[in-house]
């Protein structure tokens, strides 16, 4: 009986993906300790397989679903008593990363290009707009848009994990 799920080889994953997905992982080490290690391999697998080619069994629901539920199922499990406070309830509110990790990862960070095409994201046709706006080389736009971009996702990606860091 077959699922109908391919997972891309590791061989069709993007290096540059992947170190990005591992850093997410790394940044639960002060919530889980070690398993930080392997929660930032499983990261990086699923942020790469999120952005591999159709072709190679990419599929954006790799990164978008398993990059915002494992870091927070993962640090629930592990910390369940960091969500319990001195009377002994359960706060279930850090639980409130997943959809707004999901969110921020649905909206991409993509450029428009031509080379492979891509039409890219609403946020990074923003700033590619915007950078084409200032009369730079079309390499600067894209190479500064494809800065603002991504680090305007990063931010947010963070500040969407902070109800498990405020956590106690």
């Amino acid at each position: 009986m077959e699922c109908g799920l391919k997972l891309p080889p590791f061989k069709a994953l993007n290096p540059e993906e992947t170190r990005i997905g591992a850093f997410l992982g790394l940044l639960f080490v002060f919530k889980v300790g070690w398993w930080a290690i392997l929660l930032s391999l499983a990261c990086a697998y699923l942020w790469s397989a999120g952005g591999a080619k159709k072709e190679d069994g990419g599929n954006k629901a790799y990164r978008r679903i398993g990059c915002s539920l494992l870091p927070t199922i993962t640090v629930f499990t592990i910390c369940q008593q960091g969500f319990v406070d001195g009377t002994g309830v359960l706060h279930l509110w850090p639980l409130i990363s997943f959809p707004l990790a999901w969110a921020v990862l649905s909206i991409g960070y993509g450029i428009k290009s031509t080379q492979p095409p891509d039409p890219g994201s609403w946020l990074g046709n923003f700033w590619l707009r915007k950078m084409e706006s200032t009369g730079a080389s079309p390499s600067d736009c894209e190479k500064f848009a494809n800065v603002y971009t991504r680090s305007l996702i990063y931010s947010l990606l963070f500040a969407s994990f902070l109800p498990i860091f405020i956590a106690k």
